[in-house]
C-alpha cells in the first residue's frame, strides 16, 4: 500500500531517513538514471522506495521523494512533447523539494529546487540537468 500523500502546507516532521541497503541502491540508481536522461526509469526506481513508506510521521519524507519523482516525470513529459504535463509536474515537484534546505540523503536538493524554480516555465530547458550527490563518506 502506498503511503499517505502529505500536502505541502501541513505540518510535517521532515527528517532524513536511514535507507536500507536495497533502498540505497534504488535511490542511487534513480540518480544515475536521471543523470543519463532516463527520466521514466529514474521515476520508477524512486517510486519503489516510495511505495514502501507508510502513514507514520517518520515517513513524512515521502513528500520529498515524491517531489523527485514528479520532477523526473516532468522531464519525461518533455520527451513526449507533453508541455502541460511537464509544467504541471515540475511545479508540483518543486513545491515539495523546496520544503527542505540543504542536502538530503547526500543529494543537493537546494540546487535542484533553485534550478527547477528557474525552469518552471521552460521544463525543456532543464533536460540534461545532473543531480549532484555526495557519498556518505564525503565531508562537507
Amino acid at each position: 500500500m502506498a503511503p499517505r500523500k502529505r500536502i505541502t502546507d501541513e505540518p510535517l516532521a521532515l527528517a532524513e531517513p536511514e535507507l536500507s541497503n536495497e533502498n540505497e541502491v534504488r535511490f542511487q540508481n534513480g540518480i544515475d538514471l536521471f543523470n543519463a536522461g532516463k527520466y521514466w526509469d529514474a521515476h520508477e526506481s524512486w517510486e519503489e522506495i516510495w511505495q514502501e513508506l507508510g502513514h507514520k510521521t517518520s515517513d513524512d519524507w515521502e513528500i520529498l521523494l515524491r517531489g523527485l519523482i514528479q520532477i523526473a516525470a516532468a522531464l519525461h513529459c518533455v520527451g513526449l512533447g507533453k508541455e502541460r504535463g511537464a509544467r504541471g509536474n515540475l511545479m508540483k515537484g518543486w513545491s515539495k523539494i523546496v520544503l527542505w534546505d540543504g542536502p538530503f540523503l547526500g543529494l543537493d536538493l537546494t540546487a535542484l529546487a533553485n534550478e527547477a524554480e528557474r525552469r518552471l516555465h521552460c521544463p525543456e530547458c532543464m533536460t540534461g540537468y545532473n543531480l549532484k550527490r555526495k557519498s556518505v563518506n564525503e565531508t562537507a
